[in-house]
């Protein structure tokens, strides 16, 4: 009988408990179907998930299958997905690599390998040890968290752990609403929308805000909604419908997430990885700045170091520390990467304010440019060290006002 089997099966999964189920012995001619306590919530819709897949992967195993044209056409679109995913490992390990610096977060990236060495172990019939994918990306903003959490996801999508390599992002304002209850439902209608592929919550660590005396209620509603869908692991782990499972991410500086973990224990136990980022030094941001505009085959004047180094000097070395006790840089609220690339759109719109000219008009009407001589080629894609002087001096101020809006809120 199945149910039995199953049902022993399911006791052993990690935070789920055989009690928490009824199961209905239906009339004899009826299939025998596991049914979820509706007051086994929240983990209700996890079992009723997890136990209906058992119970369908028992039933075709002793079945004969499908044959003929269904047969073939599930076989094509079985091929197809296989054939999709196949070049995911690569792309997520590329991701990975054209990461300027962040060695340290490099290495620490773990899962990938992990996770290969457990589908070796299951294929011999070997005991897969009890691990969780969900991962803690500690570090400033602007650091790569979000792109180690996309080359991941591809990763994983690509062995089969996963059924699509998408990662949506979310914080805490996106998820609060005006009321406990709007909040637990716009959490779980996001986590029902990721199911199969990650999630990534940007400072997490502001679901724990210690201002409130009796702790914060609506970070605590976000927490204990997601909780339910961050399950460790599957006694089959390496099944089809382990591609309903989800993996989250959390974002957010070391000691805040220390603190907000020391909060909660269940939330501590399902995140068994933590990748650190640092900041981007002034040589690796300066060779930031000349990576991203060679992107888009712009040439960066020789003289411009001159004008950003001290900058970027100037912007590492200031510290402060927040309530939590965590050191903040100035390049920090800045943004590391994502203020270099800021810097470098605004220089272009100073370079392209300064190259429109009457030339420039007499260009554009022209029939056709034609082989356009080198000097001209070369004026259009330079960037000046004035280019990047106002470009510097506008991106600073664009982050000292957002900086400022934040505060305010």
């Amino acid at each position: 009988m199945v149910i039995p089997a199953l049902l022993i099966r399911m006791s052993r999964r990690p935070c789920l408990s055989i009690t928490s189920v009824i199961v209905r012995r239906q009339s004899s001619d009826e299939p025998t179907l596991p049914r979820c306590a509706e007051t086994a919530a929240p983990w209700g819709h996890r079992y009723r998930r997890a136990l209906v897949g058992e119970a369908v992967g028992d039933r075709r195993a002793n079945a004969t299958g499908p044959t003929g044209d269904e047969g073939s056409a599930k076989q094509a679109e079985v091929a197809k997905h296989a054939e999709e995913a196949a070049v995911y490992p690569a792309q997520g390990e590329a991701e990975l690599d054209r990461m300027l610096g962040m060695a340290e977060a490099k290495r620490q990236v773990k899962p990938i390998r992990s996770t290969k060495v457990n589908q070796a172990r299951a294929k011999m019939g070997l005991p897969v040890s009890v691990t969780s994918r969900h991962t803690l990306l500690v570090g400033p903003p602007g650091c790569g968290k979000t792109t180690v959490a996309r080359g991941l996801t591809k990763q994983l999508c690509g062995l089969g752990v996963l059924g699509r390599p998408s990662v949506i992002e979310t914080n805490k304002s996106r998820l609060i609403g005006k009321h406990l209850g709007e909040t637990e439902n716009s959490t779980r209608e996001l986590l029902e929308s990721s199911l199969g592929g990650a999630v990534i919550v940007d400072e997490m660590h502001n679901l724990y805000d210690e201002g409130y005396s009796k702790g914060d209620p609506y970070g605590t509603a976000v927490i204990e909604t997601l909780l339910p869908y961050m399950v460790i692991e599957m006694l089959q782990p390496y099944m089809e419908n382990h591609r309903d499972d989800l993996v989250v991410f959390g974002a957010g500086y070391p000691k805040a997430m220390e603190r907000m973990l020391g909060a909660n224990q269940g939330l501590r136990r399902r995140f068994s990885t933590t990748t650190v980022f640092e900041s981007y030094t002034p040589d690796e941001l300066w060779q930031l700045t000349c990576l991203i505009a060679a992107q888009d085959e712009d040439i960066v004047a020789p003289q411009t170091e001159e004008v950003l180094r001290p900058m970027f000097t100037r912007y590492y070395n200031e510290q402060s520390e927040t309530p939590a006790g965590d050191v903040i840089r100035g390049i920090d609220w800045l943004g590391n990467g994502g203020f270099v690339r800021n810097l470098i759109e605004k220089a272009r719109d100073h370079r392209n304010n300064r190259l429109d000219t009457e030339e420039l008009d007499a260009l554009l009407a022209a029939d056709s440019f034609g082989t356009a001589d080198e000097e001209l080629m070369h004026r259009f894609r330079e960037l000046l060290p004035d280019d990047f002087a106002e470009g510097l001096r506008l991106a600073v101020a664009e982050a000292e006002r957002s900086r400022d809006t934040d505060a305010l809120e």
